[in-house]
């Protein structure tokens, strides 16, 4: 069937075949994204993947018509340029900070990889996109695995000490909790030492929207004498003196502490045994 305006010599079933081994690729990256619940799954692999297809195809076979009278001087590498160009839009939505570490870093550049994979499907490139996919694989799931046998391995050769202060919230999310992170990031804890207990009075740290919540925070040697509706209104925040015993950095237990909405800040002890805060 011929629609009008249909380019139908340079439209054929290889360009379609094409189109569809970008999909099933691309499909391939998102679902990946999708069975560990990042924001970038499926669809938007896949709709990338078509995209970036397409548009190759476009560039080269949609200006044929005018190619045929001699007018101007073809060059698909321009829309392929753009492609790289256009899909950062995408990765910039995606890539986020939260407390100290940035999110999102792996799922951006999966979602570049699947323009890329496409725009290869659409240039006729079909085996290089397929190893393309199959490394993606490699880089996501076998060397994560690597790491951690190999991050095993160095653990049982060497330990260290590690002294921090660190200052929490009772709740939910209380001493039980921290201590169980803390030994989840492969730390052992020899020691802990309560130091005081810090009241904040829960009307006046709620404060305005987007607010300062520490921001009424008094250190009491005591419990202050005060009504009991009053205390009740308190929230019982203390500083304990933790030592662990562990092979990775301080950095490994401060990132292990910081993902707590319990803990306010970390102190670590330096070289110098003082505590410097880092979180």
């Amino acid at each position: 069937m011929r629609y009008p305006f249909d380019q139908g010599d340079q439209e054929t079933w290889t360009q379609i075949g094409q189109l569809l081994v970008a999909t099933a690729l691309s499909s391939i990256i998102g679902i990946e994204r999708e069975w560990k619940h990042k924001s970038a799954g499926l669809r938007t692999n896949t709709l990338v993947g078509i995209g970036a297809a397409l548009f190759m195809l476009i560039s080269k076979l949609g200006s044929f018509d005018v190619l045929a009278r001699g007018l101007v001087v073809l060059d698909p590498s321009r829309i392929a340029a753009q492609i790289v160009s256009g899909i950062g839009f995408i990765g910039g939505g995606i890539i986020f900070k939260q407390r100290n570490e940035i999110r999102g870093l792996t799922t951006a550049a999966g979602v570049w990889l699947s323009a890329a994979v496409g725009a290869a499907c659409g240039a006729g490139l079909l085996r290089l996109a397929s190893v393309a996919t199959a490394l993606y694989f490699v880089a996501v799931l076998v060397y994560p695995t690597v790491l951690h046998v190999l991050r095993q391995y160095l653990d049982r050769k060497d330990t260290m000490e590690i002294s921090a202060v660190v200052r929490y919230r009772t709740g939910a999310d209380g001493l039980q909790t921290l201590l169980i992170n803390i030994m989840e990031a492969g730390f052992r804890v020899r020691m802990i030492t309560r130091l005081e207990e810090v009241l904040v009075n829960q009307a006046a740290s709620k404060g305005p929207a987007g607010g300062d919540r520490h921001a009424s925070i008094s250190n009491f040697s005591r419990t202050p004498k005060t009504p009991a509706a009053h205390i009740e209104r308190l929230e019982r925040i203390f500083d304990i003196h933790l030592t662990v015993n562990g092979s990775r950095g301080p950095d490994s237990l401060m990132h292990a502490l910081s993902q707590l909405d319990s803990v306010i800040s970390v102190s670590i002890e330096d070289d110098e045994g003082e505590f410097v805060q880092r979180v």
